[in-house]
């Protein structure tokens, strides 16, 4: 214990130390203070990530809704350099790198915590890391290839950290709580901005090149995006909240009940971040949450659900198949004609219902289904093709483009293999809290997913992977502590940790009875 005591005193001496010499280096310096901060911050991410997981974890929800709104603090002091902003976006990685790092130092050192199923998870998501940055590596190259390609496979990670962070449901309670407060104030960012306008050093920030939201200046009425990187972002993530809200889950008696609309300060928080959604003027967001719902209702009945699957799959299938058709007759500008004539009465209408954006997203498709250029073993840059795909706007040509039809089919064999493994897994589960739960996380991360048909890879950067991957994590770990037998959903014992599993004996009735 002394010894410990004594530790503990050497490194809070050595941290204070590092800190002054720190402070000194930065207000002394001839760069940007964030930047230069951020050179020191992104590192200490990591160690945070190492020591105090849990910490970084929340750490990694506010840099999802604030970080883009530091890096708009950075055009106040004109001093920085492409230096300054890898560091800064690399500060939401460095905390998951932690995490990981924490993790492997648990399997060097043999922990009990470590399971053959972390093992392989471990395994296989890194494999898929490995091979989707090395791609994202290839297709852009350079500095800002290395960060795209980290900020886009960092967060698959989730599923495994999640359960290893928050150890029972009253902790995933609080995360979701946790999570609803720090985004609250983005959304109302974007209402402000919508009734008040842009501040002097965000109209600065989106004309210093440091973003391409730059081009929201050329739209009819502009998309507010809250203090979150894109105006997309914010409308998908504030939907997905508001409908996180809204079903009708109530975590008190993990079930589906009414009573959960009767929490006042629920409907206002759902209502808010509506509103936030509202003010982007951006149809992504609302499309997801729809999606998010219908998951949820059909996750609860086995033949729902599969009707659904393969519903969406033939669905999708019609769609890229008669994208082309659907352009020539020009049903989606004739339809906008329509709408603008009854209800095009103001800008911020018109903007809602443009229609003909959704001609782009077609001509995506039917290039995938049409254009045997794009049709490559391994994708256009390996295949040394210097073919103009900047018209690409969903995330099944994109993958295309990049991988290859090679690695997309394997891609999505496994993918629907794995989907329909993940569908036998749940409705194998008893009905109850751990089903209903698992259910609901998993239809909010299924909603934002969705958002790739219309936003193609977008769904693969940050703070939207990290939001679809963590909603999987938690619906996975209230699967596994199901599996494992874990506590009761009663929050009287908050910090309770898993249960292991009870001896089980026969009564004189052949019934199982637990030991107590």
């Amino acid at each position: 214990m002394q010894q410990n005591a004594i530790l503990k005193t050497l490194a809070l001496i050595v941290f204070a130390a590092l800190s002054v010499v720190f402070t000194v280096q930065i207000f002394s310096s001839s760069g940007n203070v964030l930047g230069s901060s951020f050179r020191y911050l992104t590192p200490l991410a990591a160690f945070v990530g190492l020591m105090i997981p849990r910490f970084a974890f929340y750490l990694l929800l506010f840099s999802g809704a604030y970080l883009d709104l530091i890096k708009r603090f950075m055009i106040l002091d004109s001093r920085f350099s492409d230096i300054d902003l890898a560091f800064l976006l690399g500060f939401a990685p460095a905390l998951v790198a932690g995490m990981v790092l924490k993790f492997v130092v648990d399997v060097i050192m043999k922990s009990p915590n470590v399971t053959k199923r972390d093992l392989l998870l471990f395994g296989a998501t890194t494999f898929l890391c490995v091979g989707l940055g090395g791609v994202q590596l290839i297709m852009a190259g350079g500095l800002r290839g290395i960060g795209n390609g980290v900020n886009m496979v960092a967060y698959l990670y989730m599923p495994l950290l999640v359960p290893r962070i928050f150890r029972n449901l009253a902790e995933i309670k609080s995360l979701l709580r946790a999570t609803v407060l720090i985004y609250l104030p983005a959304a109302l960012w974007a209402i402000q901005q919508a009734h008040f306008g842009l501040a002097n050093f965000e109209m600065q920030y989106l004309l210093s090149g440091m973003t391409i939201e730059i081009r929201q200046l050329d739209e009819e009425v502009f998309r507010n995006m809250g203090t979150m990187v894109s105006a997309h972002a914010l409308s998908m993530v504030s939907s997905i909240l508001a409908m996180a809200l809204l079903l009708p889950v109530s975590w008190k008696d993990g079930k589906i009940t009414s009573k959960a609309w009767f929490n006042p300060l629920r409907i206002l928080c759902a209502v808010l971040f509506m509103a936030g959604a509202y003010y982007t003027f951006s149809r992504t967001g609302w499309a997801c949450a729809i999606v998010a719902l219908l998951a949820f209702i059909c996750l609860q009945s086995r033949a729902l659900t599969y009707t659904a699957f393969f519903t969406a799959l033939v669905a999708v299938t019609t769609l890229y198949l008669s994208a082309d058709y659907l352009l020539e007759s020009r049903t989606m500008v004739n339809a906008q004609d329509i709408l603008f004539e009854k209800f095009g009465t103001s800008a911020e209408m018109r903007q809602m219902m443009v229609l003909g954006t959704l001609d782009a997203r077609l001509d995506s498709m039917a290039s995938f289904a049409t254009d045997p250029k794009l049709w490559t073993p391994f994708g256009l840059a390996a295949a040394g093709s210097n073919h103009q795909v900047d018209w690409i706007h969903d995330i099944l040509t994109e993958t295309l483009v990049m991988i290859g039809y090679i690695p997309l089919s394997i891609f999505l064999i496994c993918f629907l293999g794995g989907t329909l493994i993940a569908f036998g897994k749940l409705f194998k589960m008893p009905k109850g809290p751990h089903r209903l739960l698992t259910t609901y996380f998993a239809a909010l991360g299924i909603g934002l997913m969705s958002g790739g048909f219309s936003q193609g890879a977008m769904i693969l950067y940050f703070p939207i992977n990290f939001f679809w991957c963590m909603f999987l994590g938690v619906a996975y770990s209230i699967f596994i502590w199901n599996k494992d037998q874990a506590p009761e959903i009663a929050e009287a014992i908050p910090e309770q940790p898993l249960a292991p599993p009870q001896r089980r004996s026969m009564n004189r009735f052949g019934n199982a009875v637990p030991h107590h």
